[in-house]
């Protein structure tokens, strides 16, 4: 190969490392695509079982009845290193939850469902919204 570059003129080497170029930065391309798709298939595996254990303990709840539950995300889960070792990792930072249930017209429920979801996920009554479900 170091002949094919000794032998050719200028402008057929330059294009040659041209296309060389490009062609190592498609692939590297490609790969941090894969990546982000693994981290947001990731995230998304995590939040329906979330979504469904959340389901379930809601419906739970005096008054409450059948219950779906949506969960929102601000960030994935985080990595923390020092230097080149991994110390730790933080789980995903979640941004709201909606409940939708058939008792989420009453203000009983509703209070008992932001209560027990705040506590659970660590966001504000302003980051909790129980609706009522349409039958």
């Amino acid at each position: 190969m170091l002949d094919f570059f000794k032998k050719t003129p200028g402008l057929v080497r330059m294009g040659a490392l041209l296309l060389l170029g490009v062609a190592l930065l498609l692939f590297a391309g490609g790969t941090k695509n894969t990546e982000k798709e693994s981290v947001s298939d990731d995230l998304s595996a995590y939040g329906e079982a979330m979504e469904k254990r959340l389901e379930a303990l809601c419906s739970q709840v005096a008054g409450v009845g059948r219950a779906e539950v949506m969960v929102t995300f601000e960030r994935g889960a985080q990595t923390e290193y020092r230097g080149s070792t991994q110390i730790g990792t933080s789980p995903p930072q979640v941004m709201g939850v909606t409940v939708l249930c058939t008792g989420g017209g009453s203000v009983e429920v509703r209070s008992a469902l932001s209560e027990m979801l705040g506590a659970l996920l660590g966001v504000g009554a302003s980051r909790i919204c129980v609706l009522p479900l349409a039958e």
